[in-house]
């Protein structure tokens, strides 16, 4: 009677386990996936995130993206077929035959995008994390454990959130650049990136294709050197911020395996992200009470904020007047103005 017990209380937890596996609501398996003609996305457990399809600013290409669920107006923070957009909207995301996660159009068999790793031969399914991160796992279904195969944090796109490392990890050479969006109407990877230079201090730079436009300086113990000072700004902004100003926290790592910088924050706080617009700008902005997306810092701020903008021995001055570069006192240098 014991095992016969016992037998049926392990069926009935396969039972249950089955039932939540395919109607959990943050979940793709290769039956349970979303299609865009029937308007479908998942939630993560607490709702701070949403996986769906989007056509971005006045394209009608479609999507597969992540934004935050409880804001307003929506921020698009990762963007999955950026160069392979959908035409119509027949478009399917579901894992694959190989086990990978797959963005399907028109075509069934062979996907417009794909996580395109090499899987183990066990069942796979995707989830998105109250994180905001979309995580590929592998089921072992002997040990009853999973293992991560892929994720979206470690492929960013234009958009930086709390949580998201951003640098390089030195035994795998994976690094977690920022790429620009072609312009507001296509996310296709434009000109403009931002990434880690790990050499020497490790810095943070700008580039415009190859040509870096601005650096930010190394970590100095508390930020990023050269960065403005973001609890003054964000005191500068609007008084009800101060309560909330310690709950953003940035911490920088460099050993052995990786070197990066990490947005951190507590919980009922305000909503923050680092954005790599077409423009070549880099923002960091905050999403308030008022409804609004509230710009704390940019970067370059005009034109002496650009790299080398007049070389080693001049200085660059801020104020309208004729001269913008000038040479140092006893230096005779050629400078651009």
């Amino acid at each position: 009677m014991g095992c016969k017990r016992d037998l049926c209380i392990s069926a009935l937890l396969l039972i249950f386990n089955f039932f939540y596996l395919f109607n959990a609501a943050d979940i793709i398996t290769s039956a349970q996936f979303i299609s865009d003609s029937q308007n479908e996305s998942i939630l993560s457990s607490n709702g701070n995130f949403r996986l769906g399809f989007f056509s971005p600013g006045k394209s009608r290409n479609r999507y597969v993206g992540i934004w935050p669920n409880k804001i307003s107006k929506r921020m698009v923070v990762w963007v999955a077929n950026r160069e392979t957009p959908i035409r119509n909207s027949e478009g399917i995301l579901k894992i694959a035959e190989d086990g990978n996660l797959a963005i399907f159009g028109h075509n069934k068999t062979t996907p417009l995008w794909s996580t395109n790793v090499s899987m183990p031969e066990r069942k796979s399914m995707a989830k998105i994390f109250d994180s905001g991160n979309l995580i590929l796992v592998a089921e072992d279904e002997w040990s009853d454990s999973e293992t991560i195969i892929w994720q979206s944090f470690d492929y960013p796109t234009d958009t930086i959130i709390p949580g998201m490392k951003f640098g390089m990890n030195r035994k795998t050479g994976l690094i977690q650049a920022l790429t620009s969006w072609r312009s507001t109407d296509d996310p296709a990877p434009g000109e403009f990136s931002c990434m880690l230079d790990p050499l020497g201090s490790p810095q943070f730079f700008i580039y415009q294709g190859s040509l870096p436009r601005y650096r930010c300086g190394p970590w100095n113990g508390r930020n990023l050197n050269g960065l403005p000072d973001v609890t003054t700004r964000l005191r500068m902004l609007n008084v009800d911020y101060s309560k909330q100003i310690d709950l953003i926290n940035y911490t920088f790592v460099m050993n052995d395996n990786e070197i990066y910088v990490e947005m951190l924050t507590k919980n009922d706080s305000p909503f923050p992200v680092t954005v790599l617009e077409p423009t070549g700008v880099a923002k960091r902005m905050i999403w308030h009470e008022s409804k609004k997306w509230a710009n704390f810092w940019m970067a370059p701020l005009d034109l002496c904020d650009e790299y080398s903008r007049c070389g080693a021995n001049a200085i660059c001055h801020n104020e309208n007047t004729m001269t913008r570069c000038e040479c140092l006192p006893g230096v005779c240098a050629t400078v651009s103005s």
